[in-house]
């Protein structure tokens, strides 16, 4: 039976000990399922209430002796694991921690070994919504987008982030998943950009196959990717000040459901092949961008 991951809540082989996702420790509890002659997909997963943090760890250079040292007697890490965390020249999720208190309390350590890093709570993140924009244009002194029909106009010098991400998507057997037969067949990649104003009330997610190109002094292409680009290119030319993150193609994907929304999802519902289910890290990618603004936006009015 499938047990399920106590933190990413993905269901896993009853014979793993680390979540094959996330690689967090499993417990030996098995994760409910349906019967088989009711539904062949597994059963919700409960998920617990719970107040969650994010210790973030932020590039400082070279870390010294003395910061590695720090930080593995404070999060009670090896050595050589401190030195890879600290050494990383992009901003890391070192820590999820339950609980406010335990969050500032390894926070209060790592302050008062001069180790920077940023301490927010989940939920702050999560409850930043995510809008899907049809189509945007380059104005004179801003970028206006549509989003579910209403119009939004992001002044250039308020433009702080962008965040690219490619999409990892999988055709699964859910039956079978988290087993070696459960994997079915690797898909064609996506891409995803986000798009943050300084104060934003909404991320801006742009899907560059759905998306309605406008020209910025080329023709639009038929290549998702070429498009993406030129409009990175045209948006720091008019916004030199904005940061683009690509970090997360570095990331371990983390695979859930598509939405039935997904184009992709309604294709493959329609598989001959029996219990093929898409499987994407778009979910992943919404978080890891938030996160990333919420900590460029600290970053940015810290250094004012």
């Amino acid at each position: 039976m499938p047990k399920a991951c106590p933190a990413c809540t993905r269901p896993n082989a009853d014979s793993a000990s680390k979540c094959l996702y996330c690689s967090e420790p499993l417990a030996s509890s098995p994760l409910p399922v349906a019967d088989a002659d009711e539904s062949s997909e597994l059963a919700p997963v409960p998920v617990a209430d719970v107040d969650w943090h994010l210790i973030i760890l932020i590039p400082s250079g070279p870390p010294d002796d003395r910061m590695v040292e720090s930080l593995a007697d404070a999060a009670g890490v090896s050595p050589y694991d401190a030195r890879l965390s600290l050494a990383s020249t992009r901003p890391k999720v070192f820590r999820r921690m339950e609980g406010g208190r335990s969050a500032r309390g390894l926070s209060g350590q790592l302050q008062a070994s001069r180790i920077p890093h940023y301490v927010v709570s989940e939920q702050s993140i999560l409850t930043l919504p995510v809008s899907r924009a049809q189509r945007g244009e380059l104005k004179e002194r801003a970028l206006e987008v549509s989003l579910d029909g209403r119009a939004l106009s992001i002044p250039y010098e308020d433009m702080l982030l962008c965040v690219r991400g490619e999409i990892t998507r999988e055709n699964h057997n859910e039956r079978k998943l988290a087993t070696a037969k459960g994997a079915n067949r690797s898909l064609s990649p996506g891409l995803l950009l986000h798009l943050y104003s300084e104060e934003a009330s909404v991320a801006v997610e742009v899907d560059p196959e759905s998306f309605s190109w406008p020209s910025f002094g080329q023709e639009p292409t038929r290549s998702a990717l070429l498009n993406l680009e030129h409009f990175l290119d045209a948006l720091e030319d008019k916004t030199p000040g904005v940061l683009v993150d690509r970090g997360f193609d570095s990331e371990l994907p983390v695979l859930s459901r598509a939405g039935d929304g997904s184009d992709l999802a309604q294709i493959l519902s329609g598989s001959s092949s029996p219990g093929g289910v898409l499987f994407d890290n778009e979910d992943q990618f919404r978080f890891y961008a938030r996160w990333r603004y919420r900590l460029e936006r600290h970053l940015r009015q810290a250094s004012r």
